[in-house]
């Protein structure tokens, strides 16, 4: 029922002249990222939770509208490791088909927290033909408390 909804949806929308527009930030659920390694991710709602006690990578796709500048990004996370260099690290990266391009400076939680957290990751200048990716570090769970991506957001130029 709901790939049927989805398909009825998305059909709509591509034969009613729907665009996408640059001018206007997109949020996206944590649900987007996928894991980098085959430890356990964890999709509940619109999160990604790192289930597993290894640590690990989330990527996180970014719909990239014109070949202009990301203005600002956000990315909301849930840091429950308290351990010393177990905090959820993020950063935004533009990269073109050789993989090489330009990122934000990563930013990190601060302290645990069960409350999702705020990270600021500013903007980056993309060239052309790149495509953007959300990059985060997940801490492993400790004492059955995990760690993750609720959401995040991308305003471009």
């Amino acid at each position: 029922m709901k790939k049927g909804l989805f398909l009825v949806m998305l059909a709509s929308m591509v034969f009613s002249g729907f665009t996408a527009s640059a001018g206007d930030g997109k949020y996206y659920g944590g649900t987007f990222c996928q894991a980098n390694t085959e430890s356990a991710i964890t999709y509940i709602r619109t999160r990604a939770w790192n289930s597993s006690t290894a640590d690990n990578w989330l990527d996180c796709g970014v719909v990239k509208d014109t070949d202009n500048s990301v203005g600002s990004a956000y990315v909301w996370v849930v840091d429950q490791n308290p351990n010393s260099g177990k905090d959820v690290k993020c950063q935004l990266f533009c990269l073109d088909p050789n993989d090489s391009g330009w990122w934000t400076t990563e930013k990190s939680s601060s302290g645990s927290n069960p409350s999702a957290q705020q990270l600021s990751l500013g903007s980056v200048t993309c060239g052309s033909n790149t495509a953007l990716e959300l990059a985060c570090f997940v801490p492993g769970s400790w004492s059955g408390n995990a760690s993750g991506v609720a959401m995040y957001k991308v305003n471009e130029n």
